[in-house]
């Protein structure tokens, strides 16, 4: 299931992503429209275009006033206007008990509320309803009004279709080779479908998409493909070459990882694409042809036109396990340090751990329970921590701290800085020891556990 939480930061409005796919709500499609100018007092307006399914009720959007000032904005209440001739005789709007209209204009009233510096509100929903002749592919318009601030959100009429995908699918291979998935597409509605877009997302750096198709575009651990075949009522299509994701040389074996797949409508899969182009800027295409479809067991000719959506987006996913067979460890080394100095100086020393190989270490998966590389450092007795990396390391105790870092390549060494002061004279020893563990406390793979703790020494002189 896909979420979407709206963050301000200086008045840009940023969408996270969970899992493989974009957030679908119900039965409407939203996609931003183009950013607004700021009126005088800082306040803009943040709308969404909506696909309205017909025969629905409960299409529709909200309007977010977006406060891009370094001051909160006081409204002793809110109004809107907003104007949908542009729709006349395919859809009405209608907004709750704080609205009056005529289904064509709307003016609506909402309570005093403030709109902190940097943050954002976000009024009741507004409805756009199709009428009873409202036809598939219909558009218009619905011009918004909040004091000064304006916009305009872009209606598209779409009837329901209803798509589903094969739940799991599953395929295996040894560090280095290449594997296919070819997930089951059902139209399990009683219309064609005139063309789908099918995107998949890697879930681990240990995998990734071969650039293949034509008709597709991929960018690091994800693609989209747009096929324009049409899909049949109570048909099942699988795509006639299988996708294929590689598995890295590097990759731990053995494991389990989960990636996933995920199919739309074209008129659905508009605010995917705009994401997906938001944060790839840049994509390329396959090498070879392009992604076609064959049905189960024989296709045969149909027609479909127009706007097409499918509110129940939960069925649309394939989960897929990739089991990557054979064995291939990491090898993680401590890395210890020592410092000399006189009594009451400041010395510095790194430490943390190494991947000698043959296999990287993934801290970044789709399924749980995920690794993180870690360690623990004890501290010499004859010293005292002055400072340390609190982003990576907290103490555990008075003389103990825990180091925990991302993902971890073949060869590579990562360390963090402890600034530790020199108390005694002598030599005292601390420790330097690989805790790599999952959440659950389950020790991570390792080739070589011998060389899992190193020492921290410090000697200090009168």
């Amino acid at each position: 299931m896909m979420t979407l939480d709206f963050i301000y930061g200086g008045g840009i409005r940023v969408f996270k992503r969970t899992g493989i796919a974009a957030l679908f709500f119900a039965s409407l499609l939203l996609t931003p429209t183009a950013a607004l100018a700021a009126p005088a007092d800082g306040l803009t307006l943040e709308l969404y275009d909506v696909t309205a399914a017909i025969g629905s009720t409960d299409d529709g959007t909200w309007v977010i006033l977006v406060n891009t000032g370094d001051e909160a904005i006081d409204l002793p209440e809110v109004r809107l206007t907003a104007d949908a001739g542009d729709l006349a005789g395919k859809a009405v709007i209608d907004g709750g008990s704080y609205c009056s209209g005529d289904g064509s204009t709307l003016t609506c009233t909402y309570p005093a509320m403030s709109v902190r510096a940097h943050g954002y509100e976000q009024l009741p929903k507004l409805f756009v309803r199709p009428t009873e002749a409202a036809q598939a592919g219909d558009t218009g318009t619905v011009k918004i009004a909040v004091g000064e601030a304006t916009g305009t959100i872009n209606v598209t009429i779409a009837e329901v279709v209803s798509l589903v995908a094969e739940p799991e699918v599953a395929t295996s291979g040894a560090p280095g080779s290449t594997v296919t998935f070819a997930p089951g597409i059902t139209n399990a509605g009683d219309k064609p479908i005139q063309g789908i877009v099918f995107d998949g997302g890697a879930g681990s750096l240990n995998v990734d998409f071969e650039h293949r198709f034509s008709n597709c575009r991929y960018a690091p651990g994800e693609f989209y493909c747009t096929l324009d075949e049409v899909l049949e009522p109570g048909k099942t299509y699988v795509p006639a070459e299988g996708v294929p994701l590689k598995i890295r040389r590097d990759a731990p074996a053995p494991m389990q990882l989960t990636s996933g797949s995920h199919v739309q409508t074209v008129t659905d899969a508009a605010r995917w694409l705009a994401d997906f182009k938001e944060r790839n800027p840049v994509s390329t295409a396959g090498t070879g042809g392009p992604l076609r479809l064959v049905e189960k067991p024989a296709a045969r000719a149909a027609r479909a036109g127009g706007a097409q959506t499918d509110p129940e987006w939960s069925d649309d996913y394939t989960s897929i396990t990739v089991d990557v067979t054979g064995e291939n460890l990491p090898d993680e080394a401590a890395v210890g340090a020592s410092a000399r100095g006189r009594v009451g100086t400041e010395v510095d020393v790194q430490v943390g751990l190494r991947n000698r190989g043959p296999a990287r270490i993934d801290a970044f998966r789709m399924d749980v329970p995920v690794t993180y590389p870690s360690v623990s450092v004890v501290i010499p007795a004859g010293a005292t921590v002055v400072s340390y990396d609190e982003e990576q390391c907290y103490q555990r105790a008075a003389d103990s701290y825990h180091c925990q870092f991302r993902d971890l390549e073949v060869g590579q060494k990562l360390t963090v800085p402890f600034r530790l002061r020199i108390d005694s004279a002598g030599t005292s020893t601390g420790s330097v020891t690989v805790t790599t563990a999952d959440y659950s406390g389950t020790p991570g793979p390792d080739s070589n556990r011998g060389n899992n703790t190193a020492k921290l020494t410090v000697t200090g002189r009168a």
